[in-house]
């Protein structure tokens, strides 16, 4: 194992700190051998990051449920399985970071692969097709302060009810949606119970309303609701304290007034939509970069 870059995955890589002990490695499952292993194996009470190149070596996986001392963990998945499990993660108890991204196509996680990620902080998934197994394990991991949901699906049957449980949560990322997968037609009701959210993020789906209970959302700074079905902003929004940004770009349908908050001072609409100014000074309007061309409401 040699101390490469942190750019490719053509060989193994690992990082040595000042006291000559492995910290990070990369591992390659398809390339790696019994000697990188050993290497491995003899680091592993010092090594607390990771990324690994997964091609479904289930060995590979188990080997990795040893290194508990492991604090950030990075899967780019390049494995055609439809459904994964991971559950040998759940043994990495101090984990605080997990990424798992998909190369290819969507795939699924087996129900109960990473709910015993008691102390995660940040969860990261890409292309993974979410389930109602998954979403209930996620909703026990009530230490989550970061959950970024990217090219991934949302099957309509899903309840998101133990989202309810994920206090934490400060950072909300939903963007995009995997290619032939079901997207948000609206937002699940358990997020506006997330009251330490301070960015929420949910484009490209195809959500029509926000609730009412966005105002429950008091600490809600940065609010992106760009490239949806949106028809209408909540006057909620008026009234939030702590809210200085609001992007509801490439809503076609979108209609009535815009967001009248002094305390919003970023704000991103259509050049040419059918939304209206309820008075003529709009602070945030200010910074716009395109013209203010939008008339004044009747």
């Amino acid at each position: 194992m040699q101390e490469k870059g942190l750019t490719s995955f053509s060989n193994n890589y690992c990082k040595v700190d000042k006291e000559g002990k492995i910290s990070l490695v990369g591992i390659d499952d398809s390339e790696i051998d019994e000697d990188c292993i050993d290497i491995l194996l003899n680091s592993k009470d010092t090594i607390t990051e990771m990324v690994l190149a997964w091609n479904g070596n289930e060995n590979i996986l188990k080997m990795i449920a040893g290194f508990t001392s492991l604090q950030e963990l990075r899967i780019y998945l390049y494995n055609e399985s439809e459904t994964l499990d991971l559950s040998p993660l759940n043994s990495l108890v101090n984990l605080r970071e997990l990424i798992i991204s998909n190369n290819k196509s969507n795939s699924r996680i087996k129900e109960g692969s990473i709910d015993k990620l008691s102390n995660l902080n940040d969860l990261r998934l890409e292309r993974i097709t979410l389930s109602q197994g998954l979403v209930n394990d996620i909703g026990k991991l009530t230490k989550l302060g970061v959950l970024d949901i990217n090219y991934s699906g949302f099957p309509s049957d899903i309840d998101y009810d133990s989202w309810k449980n994920l206090k934490n949560v400060f950072f909300l990322y939903i963007r995009s949606v995997g290619v032939a997968e079901t997207p948000l037609t609206e937002i699940p009701k358990a997020i506006y119970s997330m009251t330490n959210l301070s960015k929420l993020t949910i484009n490209y789906q195809k959500i029509t309303t926000i609730d009412s209970d966005i105002a429950n959302l008091k600490n809600l700074d940065d609010l992106e609701m760009s490239d949806n079905d949106l028809t209408s902003i909540p006057i909620e929004l008026n009234t939030m304290e702590s809210l200085t940004t609001v992007n509801f770009q490439n809503n076609k349908n979108l209609k009535g007034k815009v967001v009248d908050n002094d305390n919003v001072t970023s704000c991103y609409y259509d050049r040419n939509s059918n939304l209206c100014k309820p008075k003529e000074n709009i602070k945030c309007f200010d910074r716009l970069v395109i013209p203010n061309n939008l008339p004044l409401c009747n």
